[in-house]
């Protein structure tokens, strides 16, 4: 399984230069420009990732790449050391649009649903959990096995849905930190 994460220092322009924001994220490619994708679910991404981080304007992009490498630093000190595209520079052609709160919940959410119709007609089965975006495994047996990982160690449950049949809940305890028993019901 890919990390797909990389530290984006992401340049939007603004009436005076630049400006730059440095993220670790996880799917950069949400923030493409991709003709298929409402610019409004872009920009939403954009935000998500962006809007609360440090700005840097223009004469201060060594600051942003030194902030990128502190970052760098820090994961790759710690329990999880990867970050499989490095450091990276993404030049934006727009602004960074600002959202409230509400609004991106809403935009994001659409996008979700979206997202879990066109994986169940794709592969058949997704893991959906308040901790976790949605995700697609090959086989029933798989969702058990990695729902507990997946939605992490504040979770409990997840739901698994086939196309065409009725929603599975998933249940879990923890032993000492780790699964102890899987369960399923409909």
């Amino acid at each position: 399984m890919s990390a797909d994460n990389t530290i984006a220092v992401a340049s939007f322009p603004t009436k005076q230069g630049r400006e730059y924001r440095v993220a670790h994220v996880q799917a950069i490619e949400n923030c493409y420009d991709d003709e298929g994708v409402p610019q409004e679910i872009v920009d939403a991404h954009r935000f998500l990732y962006f809007g609360g981080r440090d700005v840097f304007v223009t004469p201060d992009k060594e600051k942003a790449l030194l902030e990128a490498s502190r970052i760098y630093e820090e994961i790759m000190s710690g329990p999880c050391p990867v970050v499989e595209y490095g450091i990276a520079i993404y030049d934006f052609t727009r602004p960074l649009v600002l959202f409230d709160r509400k609004k991106l919940d809403s935009i994001l959410d659409r996008d979700r649903r979206s997202q879990v119709t066109s994986t169940l007609q794709q592969t058949g089965w997704i893991i959906e959990s308040a901790a976790c975006l949605n995700q697609s495994v090959p086989s029933y047996y798989e969702a058990l096995r990695i729902a507990p990982t997946l939605v992490g160690p504040k979770s409990r449950w997840a739901r698994i849905r086939h196309a065409g049949t009725s929603v599975i809940r998933a249940e879990w305890r923890y032993t000492h930190g780790c699964v102890a028993r899987v369960r399923s019901r409909r």
